[in-house]
């Protein structure tokens, strides 16, 4: 057995380097876009008076909790495009359902990670202050607790989507007989 030598497969080393592509591309938007969005979350403006935290309505701004919902929604919504035209376009013609349902998988698992770095850096910014550290009329922020219901599905649902209209626009367009492509791919089922 002299003089054989064995070379790794091309195919068995892309699919890893493909999805950790996808995977680090969507989690690195999950932390930016999940700390901004928490910064910039609405909160209640709230009052210390005779020991219990008081809302101001008239200060506090409109539709806080709506707010926190729509923005979690939308920007999650605009990661699984990103991820499911990243996932579709870089596939090599290779696109597969398979794929498509890691492309599901990798824009769930950045809506959570947007959901933890969100939630992490407003209640740094903003934080639940220590009852015995305020004084009578002092005031603050409260950023209510978001429950995502529903919107847990949008990052996955459009991924799913935009990967899936890639197949669909892309039926048909195989390489033609005689094209090197076609020979390649042909050459590899053999």
């Amino acid at each position: 057995m002299e003089g054989v030598q064995l070379k790794a497969s091309p195919r068995s080393s892309q699919p890893l380097g493909w999805g950790a592509g996808i995977l680090a591309l969507s989690v690195g938007l999950a932390v930016v876009a999940g700390a901004l969005w928490g910064l910039t979350r609405p909160g209640y403006i709230a009052s210390f008076d005779e020991g219990n935290a008081r809302i101001d309505p008239l200060a506090s701004p409109d539709n806080v909790e709506f707010i926190s919902f729509a923005g979690f929604a939308v920007l999650t919504a605009c990661i699984g495009v990103v991820v499911g035209v990243t996932a579709f376009g870089s596939a090599q013609r290779r696109a597969s359902v398979g794929r498509m349902l890691f492309a599901v998988a990798v824009a769930a698992f950045a809506s959570w990670t947007f959901y933890i770095l969100g939630t992490t850096s407003a209640e740094w910014r903003h934080g639940v202050p220590d009852p015995h550290d305020l004084s009578q009329g002092d005031r603050f922020t409260l950023v209510p607790l978001l429950r995502p219901g529903p919107a847990w599905l949008a990052g996955p649902f459009t991924a799913a989507l935009t990967y899936w209209l890639g197949l669909v626009s892309s039926v048909g367009c195989d390489p033609a007989p005689g094209d090197a492509e076609y020979d390649e791919r042909h050459a590899e089922s053999d």
